[in-house]
């Protein structure tokens, strides 16, 4: 830079405003009622309020309380279901031990369904039944063609079910051994004697495996010894 040159600043010429009038008028500005817009809020806020109950607050609480019916009635539902699950074993009962018009024998009838399944199962396919015979809870059958080991093999089946209370059989042969017949009388367990053999068989099986097993072998004992002794 060479410091010997001058500087020069140059030469301009002053610009003056060429506006030569001022105004003077104070602009009127709206003035704010704070009356106005206090109102104004207000009925904002009461709109809101308005707008959050019925459509926000009400129907939540609507719905709660269906909620709380709903919970409610279906307790209801499950503690009816709880006390109607017996109903059937009741209505039995009732029907066997209070229905007007039977008999304390006709209550203690044996199933009629299971003598006829019994005489199917256990009698036909193992003799020729000329006659049978119901009384109650006895039945008398008379068998053609049966040998004594074939009688003794009948009866020991019929004592083994748990239908059968206790058996009796007489024999009689022909003189030419040419035909023989056996007349066997057998005790169903009436519905009494079912009931409480259920029973009785729930509460050993509750008390153990041992417990069970001797209360069933006195039954079968008791019941072997009836027929060997008539």
């Amino acid at each position: 830079m060479d410091m010997k040159k001058s500087i020069s600043l140059g030469s301009k010429k002053p610009v003056y405003p060429t506006k030569r009038t001022v105004n003077l008028i104070e602009q009127a500005t709206p003035k704010v009622n704070r009356t106005v817009e206090i109102l104004l809020f207000v009925a904002v806020l009461i709109a809101i309020a308005i707008f959050a109950k019925f459509l926000v607050a009400d129907p939540l609480a609507s719905a709660a309380q269906s909620t709380a019916q709903l919970q409610e009635a279906q307790a209801q539902l499950t503690q009816l279901k709880e006390e109607a699950a017996d109903f059937s074993q009741v209505s039995a009962e009732h029907e066997r031990y209070v229905v007007v018009g039977k008999t304390e024998a006709e209550q203690n009838l044996a199933d009629r369904n299971q003598l006829f399944d019994l005489l199917g199962t256990k009698i036909a396919g193992a003799a020729h039944l000329q006659s049978v015979k119901v009384s109650g809870n006895t039945v008398t059958l008379t068998c053609l063609g049966l040998a004594l080991p074939e009688v003794s093999r009948l009866v020991e089946s019929l004592e083994n079910d748990e239908r059968v209370a206790y058996v009796t059989v007489s024999t009689t042969e022909a003189s030419d051994k040419s035909q023989s017949s056996a007349t066997i009388q057998m005790v169903l367990r009436g519905a009494n004697q079912v009931d409480a053999a259920a029973g009785a068989k729930d509460a050993a099986g509750a008390a153990g495996s041992s417990g069970g097993a001797g209360a069933t072998g006195a039954p079968a004992g008791t019941k072997a010894g009836e027929t060997n002794g008539k």
